[in-house]
């Protein structure tokens, strides 16, 4: 399922040291502007104006940060309005009097000091905000390091060669925890194949992903058919996932006789492809899991042939879009895989993406199964 990107924004009231810097780092300007009149004004003056300096500089940083970017037409008029009447007024009510009572080299002194604590007060809040964020983004690396650690240890590359298939499988997430879970389970007379893509990225998909697994791999203790394993797992998402989430599933059962069984929940049809070069679609015919609990999920039973190859692959692969716009499709895949099906899972796993980098940038995770019967 694509990835969204998220929009952050900061808000004022949780980053003051930002904005304390700002405004203190910008203050100055007013005291300078004090300082390089013909008659230096008063301190009271200075203040004044390094309050109208610091407050314009804030709102500036407020809009810039929040993607606000229709204040900044009024940001820019006041400068040139608001000073006359603002301090016409207070020079009215005597407010701006104080400080002028001083000589020309004292008046200059009292602002030079002003100039001086306020930048140094403001370098000060810049650093700590620098600090404090550079603490948190050591948390946020520390914490997707971890994330994507826990997805390799959920989701690791298959190489299966024991049983009565050969199985190789890959997963490439698009973020630190992707939303595909591959997972293979070898038993006495058969090799069972699963594959799940759950709708979004991040922390929720892989929960969710985790979620599955452990349901798929308790499930799969008590022996059911993949209609039966499929029905139990749409009962487990359908109370537990966000409005909105769901997960796309398919499985293939692998007997010692060749006998193939397969299910599939809203994924993507199952290429087979034999020995001749003929390809066959094993299509989808139920809801995703997650998405009603009424859905009834059956599997579907053949028998293969040796050498029959099975690809599984998540909408990753199909839905890359070249610079035209053009995905590769399910078509495109199809045809990949096709040309290549008779070398080796290995070489046919990087055929498949290399031809997937080449067509376009990856946008979600990316999960291609490969099972070729013995």
């Amino acid at each position: 399922m694509p990835r969204t990107a998220p929009r952050v924004r900061l808000r004022a009231t949780r980053e003051p040291l930002l904005y304390g810097g700002v405004a203190l780092t910008f203050a100055p300007i007013g005291v300078l502007v004090a300082m390089v009149n013909p008659e230096p004004g008063g301190w009271a003056f200075a203040l004044a104006v390094a309050i109208f300096s610091a407050v314009l500089a804030m709102g500036w940083a407020f809009a810039v940060s929040t993607r606000r970017w229709w204040l900044l037409l009024p940001l820019n008029v006041i400068p040139f309005v608001a000073p006359a009447h603002l301090f016409g007024s207070l020079d009215r009510l005597g407010v701006l009097d104080a400080g002028y009572g001083y000589d020309r080299p004292t008046r200059l002194v009292i602002l030079a000091v002003m100039v001086v604590v306020l930048t140094s007060a403001g370098f000060v809040l810049t650093i700590l905000h620098i600090r404090r964020n550079e603490r948190r983004g050591e948390r946020i690396r520390v914490e997707f390091e971890m994330a994507a650690r826990v997805h390799r240890d959920l989701v690791p590359a298959v190489d299966l060669r024991d049983g009565p298939a050969e199985v190789l499988a890959v997963s490439v997430p698009s973020a630190e925890m992707g939303g595909d879970l591959v997972d293979v389970v070898p038993g006495a007379t058969h090799t069972d194949v699963v594959l799940a893509d759950v709708s979004g990225h991040g922390v929720h998909a892989g929960i969710a992903m985790a979620l599955l697994k452990g349901a798929i791999r308790a499930e799969l203790r008590r022996g059911p058919g993949l209609g039966e394993l499929a029905q139990a797992l749409n009962a487990v998402l359908e109370g537990s996932l966000r409005p909105g989430m769901f997960a796309t599933f398919a499985a293939v059962r692998v007997h010692a006789d060749r006998r193939v069984e397969h299910v599939l929940a809203g994924h993507p049809p199952i290429f087979v492809i034999g020995r001749d070069g003929a390809v066959r679609d094993l299509e989808n015919a139920h809801l995703p899991l997650g998405v009603s609990a009424t859905e009834r999920m059956t599997e579907g039973v053949w028998t293969a042939r040796p050498g029959d190859l099975l690809v599984l692959y998540t909408d990753g692969l199909t839905e890359v879009t070249g610079p035209g716009g053009r995905q590769l499709g399910i078509g495109g895949l199809r045809a990949i895989v096709a040309a290549r099906a008779g070398e080796p899972l290995a070489a046919l796993r990087d055929a498949v993406f290399d031809a997937v980098r080449a067509h376009g940038p990856q946008l979600d995770d990316q999960t291609l199964v490969l099972v070729r019967l013995r």
